[in-house]
């Protein structure tokens, strides 16, 4: 029997987990041998729906729930009933005290959903939360020294990035609360019994990816010698597939059902590197990074564009860019350069975007 370990932190996009949760990062992936989901999209907007993808495989109006039609959880079936059948002892536990997942303007449960459930005591010891970073990371380093990951798949999650304020405005805001972070760290010995999941959950890690699939990974945890022997048999075209399948490369949003305002993927249009305003525009670009330098420019020497390595217009999602709150705006977006003499950066203005080469 695999033990399953699921820890959820709200609002976290994958790409804020580098900076937030670097040590846990670099700890999960370097330690643990995590496989980090690149492709992990969210469904819907909020966290109730992500969470209702993975626990019970659907969307709510396939449940039954709607907003004006208010149920208690307990009738539905969902993941955490079939591992109690299986003999599983459950725990559930969601600290938010103010709005919780099930129960903030919804109906919740009438008895516990779990063996043990948390939600008593967070309402007698709910404060607020700190920095979260070196706690969980010495909270896996824990587990994993205490050999209780030995027969466990752990999972650290998010729902969704964040979907407040300015940063939400910009093309990044938009793609990173869409993109979810999702590690997943399987036994040590599933490699070496199961190497051909371990190939496709590896293979997976940049794919496109929701909690559908996540649903049906944890199904198939409750018993992986089953799951293999019926490896060939799965459909690929479905909805939800497990990510201890292959996963198509040329999945589409549409074939995992996810609308169109949440769906990330993006067209890239390649331009020629030697056309005259690549030349012009990528000038400019490094000019601009040359001017956000300037006040460090004791430590940084001045850049200078050595090539471009490759150029494309990158055709945008227009039901993605849409919110009713949203500034039509870009902003330039660069990825963090460290202190060396050479670096590719990859760079967008606009919907135009460069690899480029910069020398000092």
């Amino acid at each position: 029997m695999l033990n399953v370990v699921m820890i959820g932190v709200d609002s976290l996009s994958r790409l804020n987990s580098h900076r937030q949760l670097s040590n846990t990062r670099k700890f999960l992936l370097n330690e643990l041998r995590a496989i980090e989901l690149y492709g992990y999209n969210k469904i819907a907007d909020n966290t109730f729906f992500n969470v209702l993808a993975i626990l019970f495989g659907k969307y709510d109006y396939e449940i039954g729930w709607t907003p004006e039609f208010r149920k208690k959880f307990d009738e539905y079936e969902q993941l955490l009933k079939k591992f109690r059948r299986e003999g599983y002892k459950t725990l559930y536990a969601d600290d938010a005290f103010v709005m919780p997942i099930f129960s903030y303007e919804r109906q919740g449960f009438n008895k516990p959903p779990t063996d043990y459930y948390f939600r008593p005591m967070s309402m007698a010891i709910y404060q607020e939360r700190g920095r979260i970073d070196h706690p969980i990371r010495d909270f896996f380093a824990k587990l994993h020294n205490e050999h209780l990951l030995n027969n466990t798949l752990l999972v650290l999650f998010s729902d969704h990035g964040m979907r407040h304020g300015k940063f939400r405005e910009t093309l990044m805001g938009k793609l990173e609360e869409r993109l979810p972070m999702m590690y997943i760290v399987p036994p040590k010995w599933l490699p070496v019994k199961f190497p051909q999941l371990w190939q496709n959950l590896k293979g997976n890690s940049k794919k496109l990816t929701t909690p559908f699939d996540v649903h049906e990974m944890l199904l198939a945890a409750l018993d992986l010698n089953n799951f293999e022997r019926k490896l060939s048999k799965i459909d690929l075209n479905a909805r939800g597939i497990s990510l201890f399948a292959p996963i198509p490369e040329n999945r589409t949003c549409d074939e995992a059902t996810i609308k169109p305002h949440w769906c990330t993927c993006q067209r890239i249009e390649q331009l020629p590197v030697n056309d005259t305003s690549v030349g012009k525009i990528a000038t400019l670009i490094v000019a601009h990074i040359n001017k956000i330098l300037q006040p460090e420019k004791e430590k940084c020497a001045t850049l200078k564009l050595h090539d471009i390595k490759a150029a494309g217009i990158r055709h945008l999602n227009d039901k993605m860019m849409w919110h009713r709150t949203c500034k039509n705006h870009f902003r330039l977006n660069t990825c963090k350069m460290r202190a060396v003499k050479t670096a590719d950066v990859v760079l967008c203005e606009e919907n135009v975007c460069f690899s480029l080469e910069l020398s000092s």
